[in-house]
């Protein structure tokens, strides 16, 4: 993702121009397996046809990690049955090993993203 400073004119960068932190609200953090999904073939189109996993693989935020990006807040339902939460914590752990701050707030069998339906509690 990166957070590089945003550049104004003659090269200045702008004040508060960069992402200062990401809410991740049960967004999937691995897109593998999820090619009938509406909203991948929305994002990722007529690129997947042949090239399927890898492409996934590839254009999922967990693989997308830098060093410099953002803080993360993680919101996951433990029992999602879009976005798997394994992949939740995957993508924490690599926050971790890129050195930037990261927080995973699990909801216990709660919030299933693809369903629309919400319960569950946040675990402390």
């Amino acid at each position: 993702m990166g957070t590089a400073p945003c550049e104004g004119p003659a090269g200045r960068e702008r004040p508060g121009c960069g992402i200062r932190g990401v809410v991740d609200r049960y967004g999937p953090a691995g897109l593998r397996g999820m090619a009938g999904h509406p909203a991948v073939r929305a994002f990722l189109g007529p690129r997947l046809a042949g090239k399927g996993d890898r492409l996934l693989t590839e254009a999922s935020p967990v693989a997308q990690v830098t060093s410099d990006d953002p803080p993360h807040l993680i919101i996951y339902g433990d029992r999602d049955p879009v976005a798997r939460y394994v992949l939740s914590l995957q993508y924490l752990q690599a926050l971790q090993r890129a050195a930037v701050p990261g927080r995973l707030l699990p909801f216990r069998a709660g919030i299933t993203a693809g369903s629309g339906r919400r319960g569950g509690r946040l675990a402390r």
